[in-house]
């Protein structure tokens, strides 16, 4: 990856199971405000280069701090009840160029998708373990659950660097054990919080 990875991201994705607490690089992402007009300034910015940028594939990578930072305040301003803000995502313990508050390390692909946004959680979890690797997978999911922080990330480095190596080792063992495809196109990666417009409390829903 090349370039500062800025996102624009609201809360969790409102699926079965997802940690609300989660503050990931995996979260809701802006749509087109059906309740304003095409010429709106927020659904231009939306489709000629929130969209456009991304050509269409919907990563959702944006690189501009000072346009993201304006089209989340138009976010807020035209989604009532929304809470978005700017996080920018750094390969591992790489430095941020913009700063601010670091919120922990997720489990990411390309800074866009995330293998913790269900807080380590699964259908194998509700169920008594039935074969070895449900087995395995319970006893990884009490070591490294009380390792995420109270954004459903992880603290430190060698935390999170040893759960995807696990996770990696185990999948092996059981090939699409996990959901996501191949896991060694995970990475640990760092998240920051460029931009925010009011404090977001850990567990809050939005």
């Amino acid at each position: 990856m090349t370039g500062m990875i800025l996102r624009v991201l609201n809360g969790p994705k409102l699926w079965e199971r997802a940690n609300p607490c989660y503050r990931g690089v995996y979260r809701e992402e802006p749509t087109y405000c059906d309740a304003l007009p095409a010429d709106h300034e927020i659904n231009r910015l939306f489709v000629d280069w929130y969209i456009e940028l991304n050509g269409g594939s919907g990563s959702g990578i944006v690189r501009d701090l000072d346009k993201a930072v304006h089209y989340a305040k138009l976010c807020n301003r035209h989604f009532p009840g929304q809470m978005f803000e700017v996080i920018e995502v750094t390969e591992g313990e790489a430095p941020p160029r913009v700063g601010g508050q670091f919120l922990g390390f997720d489990l990411s692909q390309g800074g866009v998708a995330s293998i913790l946004q269900w807080g380590l959680q699964s259908e194998v979890a509700e169920r008594k373990p039935e074969s070895p690797a449900d087995i395995l997978w319970k006893v990884m999911r009490l070591y490294f659950g009380p390792r995420l922080n109270e954004f459903g990330l992880f603290q430190r480095l060698d935390d999170a660097s040893l759960c995807l190596e696990s996770m990696i080792a185990l999948q092996s063992y059981k090939p699409a054990y996990f959901e996501g495809g191949d896991l060694n196109a995970f990475h640990v990666m760092g998240v920051y919080l460029a931009w925010s417009q009011s404090d977001w409390p850990a567990g809050a829903q939005r």
